[in-house]
């Protein structure tokens, strides 16, 4: 029998890190796994992390499994149940669980609720709207665990607030909430624990995500080579740029050394990991009244 197991979560929370690690101790089991990565924009830099880990992986692009990619997502579970012992699933961070699961109750499902964790940035939080809240509750809903990440960054007061936040968000029974430092957790007692947790069908109102309309996605391709002090201010600029909001940006740019940039942008974090050899420079950007030209501009300004 196959598993499904989901790892959720906003935008940048972290679920690429989560999963290479939950892949690594997996191997170290002995248990057969594959991944099945979504992306809301074209495939990217978490497909191209996840494939160094040796792992079998599906990547669907351009859209939400639980939305506009729903029947491809089903169709690709059937293809793989048997073949594993744990399929596991990283939806896009815009994901609606609801939809989700439709396809685990549906008659001709052939794989099982497994693990359900969601990955939650304690220091994104307070940038969140209500729109982004909503998305984030529809994440957690079915979650048996809510994993707090980054918590080695955080102040001591930014975990804390998870629990007020959980209970404000979903009905009972509670999710197991795990808040220790993000760097310093047992996989030996850590990813057994949350299998255990499972996935949880909380009752609660459903309530339908158009995603195409609350958020926007472009993909932009500069051929330009960047130094790293101003690339990073201009991709400070591009959270705000034209009163826009900027939920997510990752890809990869050429770097001026040689090589290239690996980056990852959320609001408040601007990660640039500098990586040898050659790649296809491209850019996701997600969020709200994005202005692709004006974002090129501001790149275009940094060279």
């Amino acid at each position: 029998m196959t598993y499904l197991d989901v790892v959720t979560g906003f935008l940048g929370s972290g679920k690429t890190t989560f999963l290479t690690r939950y892949i690594r101790w997996l191997k170290k089991s002995g248990i057969r796994a594959c991944v099945i990565e979504n992306e809301f924009g074209r495939a990217g830099v978490d497909g191209a992390l996840l494939k160094t880990t040796g792992v079998t992986l599906r990547e669907i692009s351009g859209g939400c499994v639980c939305c506009t990619l729903k029947v491809t997502l089903h169709q690709l579970l059937g293809e793989l149940s048997g073949h594993y012992d744990r399929i596991l699933l990283e939806p896009s961070g815009l994901f609606c669980g609801d939809d989700l699961m439709d396809i685990l109750h549906s008659p001709d499902c052939r794989v099982l609720p497994g693990m359900w964790a969601c990955i939650v940035d304690p220091m994104a939080l307070s940038s969140m709207n209500d729109e982004d809240l909503a998305v984030l509750q529809s994440e957690m809903m079915q979650a048996g665990s809510v994993v707090a990440s980054k918590t080695q960054l955080c102040s001591q007061e930014e975990p804390d607030s998870l629990s007020p936040l959980i209970a404000r968000l979903l009905p009972a029974p509670a999710p197991v909430l795990w808040r220790e430092n993000w760097d310093d957790l047992s996989e030996d007692h850590f990813f057994p624990a949350l299998q255990a947790a499972g996935t949880v069908d909380r009752p609660h109102p459903r309530r339908k995500f158009d995603h195409t309309f609350l958020f926007q996605s472009a993909t932009i391709a500069p051929r330009e080579a960047f130094a790293e002090a101003p690339l990073r201010a201009a991709l400070e600029k591009t959270l705000t740029q034209g009163g826009a909001s900027v939920l997510r940006l990752k890809g990869t740019l050429r770097r001026e050394q040689g090589g290239f940039w690996q980056v990852n942008v959320t609001p408040g974090c601007i990660n640039l990991v500098p990586q040898s050899g050659e790649t296809v420079p491209a850019l996701n950007v997600i969020g709200r009244g994005l202005h692709r030209k004006i974002i090129l501009q501001l790149l275009e300004e940094a060279t």
